[in-house]
């Protein structure tokens, strides 16, 4: 969704990506913007990229339609990051914006990887038809590695913008979600939201390893070895965080700072 300068991403919007036999289907994305000429050469842009694209013509037409988009939580699939990849270049190649803000559709930011698509897809074959795929085509350590640093070099498309990135969190932001928010410039957490990597109780360290950057090697080294999550109150204590706010200001306070930094011309920005 792009308002007065700013692009909003919105992160697993297409919640049918868990359907096991699903058809191919794009991705949602909400357009909002007052000019006529101008929503209707964004939506032309978008739905040959191959997006779903619903219009709105005011932000808070466009809060109602996203809170309608979807219940679920947004979940990564083997697509989303590329996905995220593009809409990043799309709006460094378009004058207009000024600001990129990510934000989920549903009930949280992101919870992470959609462990059951990942179970029955192989990311060399795609779906597969038989649940003991695993006795056909058993886990490659390096199509994993792969795997995983192609979306991290998707994700780190967010921290390589030469215009700014804001993370907004509600919800959760967790797992391979956390690696989504903490590859922003920016991060406004709902006071309530939390944030974390509970993976690394089990499979490690997140591949793109922001929370040493930018929290610190000492509270880093606390949230990895524990897997513990934090709320946004205390990611906004400990500095994580640069704005924590109840989770009815959320999309104020971050529509704020984007028109805010909006106002800026786009050469000091990048």
């Amino acid at each position: 969704a792009r308002v007065s300068g700013m692009l909003t991403l919105l992160v697993g919007a297409d919640t049918r990506a868990r359907v096991r036999d699903r058809a191919e289907h794009p991705q949602s994305l909400l357009i909002v913007e007052d000019h006529q000429v101008l929503r209707d050469r964004l939506a032309r842009a978008f739905r040959d990229r191959g997006f779903d694209v619903r219009m709105a013509s005011n932000f808070e037409e466009a809060v109602a339609a996203a809170t309608e988009d979807s219940p679920e939580l947004a979940v990564i699939d083997m697509r989303m990051p590329g996905e995220i990849r593009a809409a990043v270049e799309w709006a460094e190649a378009n004058d207009e914006v000024h600001v990129i803000v990510v934000e989920g559709a549903g009930r949280a930011f992101c919870a992470g990887y959609d462990l059951r698509v990942l179970a029955e897809e192989s990311p060399r074959a795609g779906p597969v038809d038989n649940p003991l795929q695993q006795e056909r085509q058993p886990w490659d350590s390096m199509v994993d590695y792969a795997v995983m640093k192609r979306h991290t070099e998707d994700f780190m498309a967010l921290w390589r913008s030469r215009k700014p990135t804001i993370a907004k969190v509600h919800g959760y932001a967790v797992a391979g979600g956390s690696d989504i928010a903490l590859s922003c410039d920016l991060l406004v957490m709902a006071d309530d939201a939390k944030i974390g990597y509970m993976p690394t109780r089990v499979w490690g360290c997140p591949t793109t390893a922001m929370w040493t950057f930018r929290l610190g090697p000492a509270r880093a080294k606390q949230l990895m070895f524990t897997g513990d999550l934090i709320t946004g109150a205390q990611a906004a204590e400990w500095g994580l965080a640069n704005l924590a706010v109840p989770a009815a200001e959320l999309d104020a306070a971050t529509d704020r700072l984007a028109r805010r930094i909006a106002g800026v011309p786009r050469s000091h920005l990048a």
